[in-house]
């Protein structure tokens, strides 16, 4: 990360004749989040490594109990795909910024965003005191994972044509089963099927996060993702109004006059912060639950 460690080599791309529109990025504010963005950074390269040996709950464990429930999709590789996933995405933000030290409007809030995600699903499964939710909450994610599999194998028949009709007739079978083992669980916990079929949603996933903490952090972590979900995900859907709100510059151009956002290494670690921390504690999780009693 030495290209972000220093004051003037995170640029925000601002065009010739953009003008100022508001107060800008203090220069001491500006070194505290390069200060901070070098320490997350730190935190994230420590964690890459864990994708070439994925975790796996230990024989005795709660979290080998808690894969009983549902073997095809067990708990612990839901829990581990959604780890897997943030690592993965934090990886690339910070890849990217020192690649070619630019920090973009859409991009970093999305790769912000994926790692935010996969970290809610994780402790979403995982933070549960009660089996019984963990189970009910890891279903309906595997629910709507074997729901989108099987459409997509739907329109992959119907679009490349590839395969025998006995090869597509083994992996429908297959299907089939999984989802009819799948509602025999559900029902045997007590999960309503419409209930089961509701997908998770970012929004309820980081807001039982956010409810299960329970040490110190509690404030700085609810801060820290409040302060970020809501343009996170006006970002990721290609949204308008987290552009308005943060505009700094405006350019007067052929098309009219356009207000602009500017990225600040502020912003970057705003938006960062919540998933690196929300990413550990999963961690943490699944480290507790996957060691035996």
């Amino acid at each position: 990360m030495d290209g972000i460690r220093h004051p003037g080599c995170v640029t925000n791309g601002l065009p010739e004749g953009a003008v100022p529109i508001g107060t800008g990025e203090t220069e001491e504010a500006r070194e505290f989040a390069l200060k901070r963005l070098e320490e997350l950074s730190t935190v994230v390269a420590a964690l890459r490594p864990m994708l070439e040996h994925p975790m796996q709950a230990q024989p005795g464990s709660s979290l080998a109990a808690d894969d009983r429930a549902y073997p095809e999709y067990p708990t612990s590789s839901i829990a581990w795909t959604g780890i897997a996933a943030g690592i993965d995405a934090l990886s690339t933000f910070f890849a990217a910024l020192a690649g070619d030290r630019t920090a973009y409007g859409t991009g970093h809030r999305a790769l912000a965003r994926a790692a935010l995600n996969g970290a809610a699903a994780a402790v979403f499964v995982l933070a549960p005191p009660s089996r019984t939710i963990r189970t009910k909450h890891a279903l309906r994610l595997a629910k709507d994972d074997l729901d989108s599999y099987e459409t997509m194998l739907k329109d992959a028949r119907d679009t490349i044509g590839v395969g025998s009709p006995e090869q597509w007739q083994q992996i429908e079978t297959t299907v089939a089963e999984r989802q009819r083992t799948l509602l025999e669980v559900s029902d045997k916990i007590g999960l309503p099927r419409g209930q089961l079929k509701k997908n998770p949603t970012l929004k309820e996933m980081l807001g039982y996060a956010l409810d299960e903490r329970l040490d110190e952090c509690d404030t700085a972590l609810r801060s820290a993702l409040n302060l970020t979900l809501a343009q996170l995900n006006s970002a990721a859907h290609s949204g308008r109004w987290h552009m308005l709100m943060g505009a700094t510059h405006a350019l007067d151009t052929p098309e009219g006059f356009h207000a602009r956002v500017v990225t600040t290494t502020t912003d970057l670690t705003n938006m960062i912060a919540g998933p690196v921390l929300l990413l550990e504690r999963a961690l943490n999780l699944f480290t507790s639950r996957a060691q035996p009693h």
